[in-house]
């Protein structure tokens, strides 16, 4: 009996109606749970989490959007894993390769040496109001520039978003 009302359960938060209760806190400004997050992120549509995230997007920066380029190096192909968000693996590709340390060391030359507007885009961008930015990556490379462009600007990582989400502790707005 317990496992009929558990799947009736599941079947009743996967309804159109239940996702619509979801985008109805994204447009009034609510928080979403733990719980429906992670149900966007196992369940919904790609298309859906895209106009979320796009109404988001433009209620907080109007029509603007940015990117940040980053490059890294991968030295080899050549891996005993077989991840599923790969793209390089030898076990996703006709053939394996390595990089000497030579051809690492031009690789990264010509990284450095390509021209780079990173400064010109995070001055913008604080200039335009842009005061919070997420670390995604190991390290602190943007927390860095950020710092070095504007002191007063915000820099959160991914880690502390997760914790204050777990916390029921707000994020930069």
């Amino acid at each position: 009996m317990n496992g009929i009302r558990g799947r009736n359960k599941i079947q009743e938060l996967l309804t159109p109606e239940f996702f619509d209760k979801i985008a109805q806190k994204v447009i009034h400004g609510e928080r979403i749970s733990r719980d429906e997050g992670i149900l966007l992120f196992e369940k919904a549509e790609l298309a859906f989490l895209g106009m979320l995230a796009d109404f988001i997007r433009t209620s907080k920066n109007g029509d603007k959007t940015y990117f940040i380029r980053n490059f890294h190096i991968e030295p080899t192909n050549i891996c005993v894993n077989k991840c599923r968000f790969c793209s390089y693996s030898h076990h996703f590709s006709p053939q394996k390769w390595e990089l000497s340390p030579e051809e690492i060391l031009e690789e990264l030359t010509v990284q450095y040496c390509r021209p780079n507007y990173w400064h010109k885009v995070l001055l913008r961008m604080t200039e335009e109001g842009i005061n919070t930015f997420v670390e995604v990556g190991p390290g602190n490379v943007l927390t860095q520039m950020v710092r070095w462009v504007n002191r007063t600007a915000r820099v959160i990582t991914a880690e502390e978003i997760l914790r204050n989400a777990e916390c029921g502790m707000p994020n930069a707005e």
